[in-house]
């Protein structure tokens, strides 16, 4: 019985339970909590939809067209669940797509007033530091996990776990 879907019971407990997450991209600006679906015709953006599947991470932050997100499926809609899930929205897991990434890095660069040549050699250094924005710095930090994810992809490098620990942010002024 799943405790979000059914009404609460007068001897309810404290309970933990698994939500299937996907990477997606947004089509459009998005708020956390809202109800998505798929862009027609894509399986790898979502937008407001009169067919939702999920909601935009309700713990994540506002997200921008072509920015990577989670979406968190409605739960009773998986059909199978060992932290590798199947949907039937979804079809086969997701293969890691370069073009993606690039866009990511793009935004990313935009969004920090960087260059991507300095992007990318700074993250190829074994001690690597970003100068950026100076009201941007914590912004930086919050999204180390993605920047990695995105410039493994799109370089074809393997990061070192020391290495992801090490980038810093510096302020641009």
């Amino acid at each position: 019985m799943n405790p979000l879907t059914n009404p609460i019971q007068p001897n309810a407990v404290r309970d933990a339970i698994h939500i299937a997450i996907a990477p997606v991209i947004a089509s459009e600006g998005l708020k956390p909590g809202e109800h998505i679906g798929f862009s027609p015709g894509s399986t790898t953006h979502m937008e407001r939809s009169d067919s939702p599947i999920g909601i935009v991470n309700p713990f994540g932050k506002r997200v921008v067209a072509g920015e990577s997100f989670y979406v968190c499926l409605y739960p009773d809609t998986v059909t199978d669940m060992k932290h590798h899930w199947s949907h039937p929205s979804f079809g086969a897991p997701m293969i890691p797509d370069k073009g993606v990434s690039e866009a990511w890095l793009i935004s990313f660069c935009k969004r920090y007033g960087l260059r991507m040549e300095y992007l990318l050699r700074e993250l190829a250094d074994s001690d690597p530091s970003l100068c950026v924005y100076e009201d941007s710095v914590d912004d930086g930090y919050r999204e180390r996990e993605d920047l990695w994810k995105h410039y493994q992809i799109f370089t074809g490098t393997v990061v070192s776990e020391d290495q992801r620990d090490n980038l810093g942010f510096r302020c641009a002024c």
